[in-house]
This record gives structure tokens, C-alpha cells and sequence, in this order.
């Protein structure tokens, strides 16, 4: 080949490469935006965002394409094929993407494993992703997403002490940085902790300020999240006209946005309704269709609860048969979800990833004590709606010395250097 020949051809493929960067801009906003609203029309731009990444040998486009396809199955509830797609999108972010998209993509790993009940698996890679950010400054959105994963993770298996250290964190950190959507995450999964522990004046009060901050950045998948959320409050609280509407409402948010992953739960919930006022039939027309879609999605989690909704149900209706079949199976999906290898597991994983990377993260806050000491202040006035929290204003106290003890190393670090 002529120089001249050669030197052509490098002038085509700038020209390719910056008309391709150019096209990842272009197309970057309009894919989020359908994320949103139409997950067709996100389809089909992520997908022109992959091709264009393939012809130009664009990575970066590459793997931004593959993580938007991975994001679409998830939310059609095709957990499995968004695992593959995020697997394949690391293994390129991991050379040629940045730390956070990187450590992105390590998170939204461990949230699949985490909600198909492999928790040793899902803390594993939120662990993954938390030492992946402290490559460089780190990013406190990524890591608000993860310690929010982790403080469910926890949630899910009971583990209240470790659910609260991660939880307290969470708020702290994202009220300082005024990250208003993790904040809310972090709300929700406190409400969450409230409603297991029956103090559902408190969750009540924890899923209003959450559903306050997405109705602000009009999050509509956590809006409903967080309608359906107060829907099985008004359940328990025995108003339940207010809970058929707010479950209502919530199931119709999903189904206009295509939500699989979470429509059965909807359903479910319903079934719950129709169940407690003893309208059987319409009970098991939603308890039924609730666990055909949780079994096409596999959600572990839906298709337990609701075995264990028939096993009342079929009791109830003097169906002893059935209503011994469907807790049977329950039984063996719980003790599956919940088995002692499974913790053991959790237990190996929390010794071998020891949190002081986690630790360390806290350096992101600066020059806090007055901010920390109001925030104090406005979670000393839930004392009284709660007995537990007095853990609570302990744990905020020991973040409070260890930001201070993090501080006063760094400055001692700085003059030693000096």
C-alpha cells in the first residue's frame, strides 16, 4: 500500500471515529429519555448505538449500547439476558471504559444475583464495585447506588444490624451531597425496615419523603414502587379502601411502562386485597396470574410469597389438599433462598472484602461537622416514633468520629509529606 494510499485511509477512519463520537452524544439523551417512557423505541436506538459501535470499532459505544440493552431486558424482566449483556459490556468497560461506568456495570451484576437469591454472589460484586471506585476520587452517586444495594441485601435476609450501619451511611452521605434520588432509595429501603418491624407509622413517614424526592425528578418506576409501598401500609393500618387505590394506581403505572419485573407483585397485592375481603374468586384470578408472570421472570422472591398467599387462600376454602401442596412448596423455596451455605457464604465473603475501602469513602465529605450535627439533630426528633432509635443516633455519632479520625489522618499525612 502507497503512503499516500495508507494516509487516506487513516484521514477516513478519524473522520469515521469523530463522526462516532458524535453519534454516542446524539443518541445518548434520547436512549435515557426512552428509557423512561418507551422501552420499543429505547430498543431500537441502543441497538443502532451497538451497530455503530461494531462498524467503527468504537468501544466506548460498544459498551455504552450493549449496558442500554442489558437495562431494557432487565426491565422486561429478562434477568438472564441482561446478566449476559452487563457481562459483556464489563469485559469491555473494563479496558477501555471509565472506573465508574465500570463500577456501574459491577453493581447493576451483583443487583441481578442479589435478586435471583445468590447473595453471596450479588455482595461479592457490590464489594467489586465499591474497590473499583477507589481507583481514582470517587464518585459518591455510584457509591450511594451500591451501599444501597448492600443495605437491601441485608434487608432481605434479616441482618437488621448490618441493614442499619449501611442504611445510616446512605442517608448521611446523600443528604451531605444532595444526591436527591439516592436519598430517596435510601428512604424507601427505611421504610422498608420500619414496616417489617410493625412500626408502620414510621414507614409511612419514610416512603412519603422518598415518593416526595421522585415525584420531584419524575422517577415514575419508583413513584409506583413507592404508591404500592404505602398501598400495603393502608393494608395493615385496615384502610382499605385507601389501599385498593394506591395498589391500583401503582399497577397501572407499571403496566404503561412496561414494568414486568414488578407487575407481579402488583398483582399479587391485589390478590391480597380481594383475599382479606373475601372475594375469593377475584382473589385467585390475581394470585394465579401474579405467579405465572413471576415464574417467566423468575422472581424467587414474588413466587414464594405467593405459594404462601394460595396455601391461605385454599385453606380458607376448605381446600386442605391444595393449601398443604402450595405451602410444601413454599417451604422448599424458602429453605432454598435462606439456606445455612448460603450465609456461610456471606459470612467468607464479608472476612475477605473487609470494609475499610468502604471506610474510606467517607472522605468525600468535607468540612461536614456543622451539616452532620443538623442532620443529627433532625433524626433526633424520630425518637419518638420509634424505640430503635437510640441504634440510630449511635451509629451517626461513630460516623461522626470516624470522619473526624479520617480527617485528622489525612491532615497528619499532609504535614508529614511537608
Amino acid at each position: 500500500m502507497s503512503s499516500r494510499i495508507l494516509y487516506f485511509t487513516l484521514f477516513l477512519n478519524s473522520i469515521n471515529l469523530g463522526f462516532s463520537q458524535n453519534k454516542l452524544e446524539e443518541l445518548k439523551p434520547i436512549i435515557e429519555n426512552y428509557l423512561e417512557t418507551n422501552l420499543d423505541s429505547a430498543e431500537k436506538f441502543s441497538k443502532e448505538l451497538l451497530h455503530s459501535g461494531y462498524n467503527s470499532l468504537n468501544k466506548k459505544e460498544e459498551h455504552h449500547g450493549l449496558n442500554y440493552l442489558a437495562h431494557i431486558e432487565y426491565r422486561t424482566g429478562n434477568r438472564m439476558a441482561a446478566l449476559e449483556l452487563f457481562i459483556e459490556s464489563l469485559q469491555i468497560r473494563y479496558k477501555h471504559g471509565k472506573i465508574t461506568e465500570t463500577a456501574n456495570t459491577l453493581n447493576w451484576i451483583g443487583r441481578i444475583h442479589h435478586e435471583q437469591t445468590d447473595y453471596d454472589k450479588a455482595l461479592e460484586y457490590y464489594f467489586l464495585s465499591i474497590q473499583k471506585l477507589q481507583e481514582e476520587e470517587p464518585d459518591s452517586s455510584y457509591l450511594l447506588a451500591t451501599l444501597n444495594n448492600i443495605t437491601y441485601l441485608y434487608l432481605d435476609i434479616g441482618d437488621y444490624e448490618k441493614m442499619l450501619e449501611y442504611n445510616n451511611q446512605s442517608l448521611i452521605i446523600s443528604k451531605l451531597t444532595n444526591d436527591n434520588l439516592e436519598y430517596a432509595n435510601a428512604c424507601n429501603l427505611r421504610g422498608i425496615y420500619f414496616q417489617n418491624l410493625q412500626t408502620l407509622d414510621s414507614a409511612e413517614i419514610y416512603y412519603k419523603k422518598a415518593l416526595a424526592f421522585y415525584s420531584e425528578i419524575d422517577f415514575t418506576h419508583k413513584i409506583a414502587h413507592q404508591y404500592n409501598n404505602l398501598g400495603i401500609i393502608d393494608f395493615l393500618n385496615g384502610k382499605m379502601k385507601d389501599s385498593y387505590n394506591n395498589f391500583l394506581y401503582a399497577m397501572n403505572l407499571r403496566k404503561e411502562l412496561g414494568d414486568t419485573l414488578n407487575y407481579s407483585e402488583s398483582l399479587r397485592n391485589l390478590g391480597d386485597y380481594y383475599f382479606y375481603t373475601e372475594n375469593y374468586d377475584s382473589s385467585l384470578y390475581y394470585y394465579n396470574n401474579g405467579l405465572k408472570l413471576a415464574l417467566e421472570v423468575d422472581s424467587k422472591t414474588d413466587v414464594k410469597d405467593i405459594y404462601q398467599s394460595l396455601s391461605e387462600l385454599y385453606y380458607d376454602l376448605k381446600d386442605y389438599k391444595k393449601a398443604y401442596e402450595f405451602h410444601l412448596q413454599y417451604s422448599e423455596l424458602q429453605e432454598s433462598i435462606f439456606s445455612n451455605e448460603q450465609f456461610d457464604k456471606l459470612k467468607e465473603m464479608e472476612m475477605k472484602y473487609q470494609f475499610q475501602n468502604q471506610r474510606e469513602q467517607l472522605d468525600i465529605i468535607k468540612n461536614s461537622n456543622k451539616k452532620l450535627k443538623e442532620i443529627n439533630q433532625d433524626l433526633e426528633s424520630e425518637k419518638a416514633i420509634s424505640k430503635t432509635g437510640s441504634y440510630f443516633f449511635l451509629a451517626i455519632s461513630c460516623l461522626l468520629i470516624l470522619i473526624i479520625f479520617f480527617q485528622n489522618n489525612r491532615k497528619k499525612s499532609q504535614n508529614n509529606s511537608l
